[in-house]
């Protein structure tokens, strides 16, 4: 908007913010400002999304006047079509977590599913084994060009894939008919996430189902999800997977770790390849139209870097919740003074030597009048006779 001469927001009339709440969180404040600023103040503003924030002070720095809320299900229900069902791994099974998912996708869930991931390293790394097991699936994470994001979407929509494996990319505004089941390979953070992705399906009065593979960690929003769906009304199962079974196809995929490795670094190889690949091309149009492009008007930007990334983190903090990786904080430099320290106080506890001298004891063995205990005593004459007798 602000590098585009030809393009202007004077005559604009209406505002619409789909997905508001996810909108109006700290992660896009200075984007939404930008955009605030630029457009005009007499005009109309539209909030959509199924899980509408309540703060007033939000909804104030989008400039609504006199706003009129339009609810179309204020407690947050899930669709009354939707069956949802629960497979719990009990404490020091989180290891077998891919296995209890591959046998779900094997023999129970076989088309029109989508997975859902907290982290798009694992979805990519998943598709891989969903490949090598000759599972037909496609990704969907913030990884991949707006391109591929196109092309996994349709493939799925057309049939071409069984399994779509996303993060939650997907799971706000995507509309795909026919979606059956709806997996979770770990529980969301919160309850309004595991809202949006079981929205996917079950839709428009369809039937449909959601599973989640939940661990000890995930009491918290497994416990509100069945609460609220007993609530309404909703059909809530437990599903139990024979331990034996997701054991066997952990085994499978931990089998197939060397060749998803080999796929990884061939995958890093190339884009490597690709990136060097642009320079060189970008160094050769620099060349070939240095007065062309010089002569072109400075951008300007409304963020540095610097913001964009701590932007970034706050967004993931919010959408995370405290306690989570991506909130440790960084490790601080130790000084000299501090290090010394350290290891005076890691040797005390390992019985090099006794107790810290005081400050006197440190004067008198500078000026020589204490023996430093360190140092080995020399055998005078007089011990040496002693030691013949």
């Amino acid at each position: 908007m602000r590098n585009s001469a030809s393009f202007t927001l004077d005559t604009l009339e209406i505002l619409v913010l789909d997905e508001a709440d996810r909108m109006l969180e700290d992660g896009f404040a200075d984007e939404l400002n930008e955009i605030l600023t630029t457009i005009p103040k007499s005009r109309q503003t539209m909030l959509f999304s199924a899980t509408m924030t309540d703060s007033v002070d939000k909804l104030i720095r989008v400039g609504m006047n006199r706003p009129v809320r339009l609810m179309v299900d204020s407690k947050k229900q899930t669709s009354g079509t939707l069956v949802q069902e629960f497979v719990r791994l009990r404490p020091g099974r989180e290891e077998k977590r891919l296995g209890y998912l591959l046998h779900l996708c094997k023999e129970i869930y076989t088309s029109r599913v989508i997975i859902f991931f907290r982290q798009k390293k694992e979805a990519h790394r998943v598709r891989i084994v969903f490949g090598l097991l000759g599972l037909k699936a496609a990704e969907l994470h913030g990884s991949m060009s707006q391109e591929q994001r196109i092309k996994s979407v349709e493939n799925f929509r057309e049939g071409n894939v069984a399994f779509l494996l996303a993060t939650d990319l997907a799971s706000r505004g995507l509309d795909i008919k026919g979606v059956e089941t709806v997996i979770n390979h770990e529980a969301p953070q919160s309850h309004e996430i595991y809202l949006h992705r079981v929205g996917r399906t079950a839709r428009a009065g369809r039937a449909g189902r959601a599973c989640t593979i939940a661990a000890d960690p995930d009491r918290k929003v497994v416990k509100a999800a069945v609460k609220a769906g007993k609530a309404q009304g909703a059909k809530i199962a437990s599903r139990v997977v024979d331990p034996a079974v997701a054991d066997d196809w952990a085994s499978k995929a931990e089998a197939l770790g060397g060749e998803v490795d080999e796929i990884l670094q061939e995958e890093k190889d190339e884009k490597h390849l690709a990136q060097a690949e642009m320079q060189v091309t970008k160094g050769e149009n620099l060349i070939k139209h240095e007065a062309e492009i010089m002569s072109r008007p400075k951008r300007t930007w409304f963020e540095t870097d610097k913001q964009k990334r701590e932007a970034h983190q706050v967004g993931a903090a919010q959408l995370n919740g405290p306690g989570t990786a991506q909130q440790k904080k960084e490790k601080k430099k130790l000084s000299n003074k501090d290090k010394k320290r350290l290891d005076a106080s890691r040797e005390r506890h390992e019985g090099k030597f006794g107790l810290k001298k005081g400050k006197t004891d440190r004067e008198n063995q500078k000026l020589g009048k204490i023996e430093n205990p360190d140092k080995k005593k020399k055998k005078t004459k007089g011990d040496k006779k002693k030691g013949k007798e």
